[in-house]
């Protein structure tokens, strides 16, 4: 019997315990594998991490969470601002909120910033001027807004006035255009210190330029005229008479012609910022063009901006001649960004050959690439791959390629997708970081995987974090778009190229 007992603890000993560890590493792996699945299950995407620090984070958390989304142009939570913004009273936070719907140029919040501005008195001046920006950029044409802004200047509140005088420049119509000129002219009678008169004087002319209207050009022609009034007030008169133009009063071109004989060049060069009104008159085109060989670079440069704006295709000569010799660095640039626009095939010809001379100036090349990318981009985008493709490993033209990469990120085309992989690809996170702006532009699906490996890697930091959210991004279009295939399944359009 005992010989018996111990034959069966023998076969307990050598085959039974090793079945036993082996069941219970079983158990210990399955129990492993279904922790991680509920780990990886109950893991919160991007969105739910975003959303939990808008209701629940500290005021600093908040602030730069939304600076993060102002960066990323990211809208998926203006419903939760919205409700911030109405029901926070954290000044700081407010403003930061104020900022990203300024940035986005979104009017959501417009009530709640007319509320503020009708009492203005309760907060602070910083805030206040961002509500008055908001206002502006937006332009937020409310009766309450204009009234809050009325009220503002009304009092005589200093230090915001200014702001709010070239804000209603920005939303007012005939009816504020005078009421600004009766402010003009009873500003002495406010009390204010001559120098701080002077600029909200110099304010309102300002205002007069944005505005535009018909009714101001006997105020604007008397202040032009009188040649011992303040010469920037002058100035912006002659801009803002100017850009009312000839059907307004035959005489403007006249005033204008002479005021450029002047001998101050604030003058000359108002007075080719006011051409713009005169599209297709003989004399201003022959202002415009005598302007490009004035002694002074800010005529020059105001006359590049002005053919620009002008379209002008007769002032080509004049920018390529300026592109290629003008003594000022600013003038060469500013001619070389109008050319990316204006010029023709020996112009283009021309760009793309000082692009890829290694030669020019880094920061010419960047003017060029940026230039022809944003209005000839099929020109040019091969060029600017060859280039990058060739030097983003050469040590010595790593800042080179870094402000090229940075300054072509916020364009869309398809021809960009082996630039970003590069720039995706690169050790270096500042490289990665320009990656992810082109991707957020362009969207390449081939470099999805890319994306997803970045954030996929814990190590990636604030890397991993962009590479979440712009797979979110994707996701989000991407089914939207599956929507738009089905409604307009008859439509096409070819967006292969859209300039930014």
């Amino acid at each position: 019997m005992k010989s018996f007992l111990c034959f069966i603890f023998a076969i307990f000993y050598f085959v039974g315990v090793p079945v036993f560890a082996e069941t219970d590493t079983q158990t210990l792996n399955q129990g492993t594998d279904q922790e991680q699945e509920k780990i990886t299950k109950h893991k919160k995407t991007d969105y739910e991490e975003k959303s939990e620090v808008l209701k629940y984070g500290l005021s600093s958390e908040v602030i730069e969470l939304i600076l993060q989304l102002q960066n990323e142009k990211d809208t998926r939570f203006i419903p939760d601002l919205i409700t911030l913004f109405t029901n926070e009273k954290n000044i700081k936070l407010k403003t930061a909120i104020l900022s990203f719907f300024t940035e986005l140029n979104d009017a959501s919040i417009e009530n709640e910033v007319a509320t503020i501005l009708a009492d203005f008195e309760k907060y602070n001046t910083d805030f206040l001027r961002a509500c008055i920006q908001y206002c502006a950029k937006c332009k937020l044409k409310d009766e309450a807004v204009t009234l809050g802004l009325k009220t503002i200047i009304d009092e005589n509140k200093t230090e915001i006035k200014e702001s709010a005088i070239i804000a209603l420049g920005s939303i007012g119509n005939s009816d504020d255009a005078l009421y600004l000129i009766s402010v003009f002219e009873s500003e002495d009678e406010n009390g204010n210190d001559s120098k701080l008169s002077l600029i909200f004087r110099q304010a309102v002319m300002q205002a007069l330029i944005e505005l535009k209207e018909k009714q101001t050009v006997d105020f604007l022609k008397e202040c032009v005229l009188d040649t011992f009034e303040n010469t920037i007030i002058r100035a912006r008169a002659i801009t803002a008479l100017g850009k009312l133009g000839p059907t307004v009063d035959s005489e403007i071109i006249d005033i204008l012609v002479r005021a450029y004989e002047e001998t101050d060049p604030i003058i000359r060069e108002a007075v080719i910022a006011g051409l713009t009104g005169f599209s297709g008159n003989e004399t201003a085109s022959r202002l415009l063009l005598l302007a490009f060989k004035d002694e002074y670079y800010k005529v020059r440069l105001k006359a590049i901006e002005t053919s620009y704006e002008m379209k002008s295709s007769e002032t080509i000569p004049l920018l390529f001649y300026r592109a290629k010799n003008d003594p000022e660095m600013s003038v060469k640039n500013a001619a070389i960004e109008a050319l990316g626009v204006l010029g023709n095939a020996e112009t283009d010809e021309w760009l793309r050959e000082i692009f890829n001379d290694s030669k020019t100036h880094v920061d010419t090349r960047i003017k060029v690439a940026v230039s022809l990318l944003k209005n000839k981009p099929d020109f040019i985008v091969l060029d600017i791959e060859h280039e990058i493709v060739s030097a983003i490993n050469d040590r010595q033209k790593k800042q080179f390629v870094y402000n090229l990469g940075k300054n072509i990120s916020p364009y869309k085309h398809a021809g960009l997708v082996r630039v970003a992989e590069l720039f995706l690809k690169h050790a270096d996170a500042s490289f990665k970081s320009i990656g992810l702006d082109m991707f957020k532009a362009n969207h390449f699906q081939d470099l999805v995987p890319i994306i997803q490996e970045i954030a996929d890697d814990k190590k990636s930091g604030a890397l991993q974090n962009r590479a979440l959210s712009l797979l979110s991004q994707v996701n989000l279009d991407t089914a939207q778009g599956n929507v738009d295939t089905v409604e307009n399944a008859d439509s096409f359009e070819d967006t292969s190229v859209i300039q930014n």
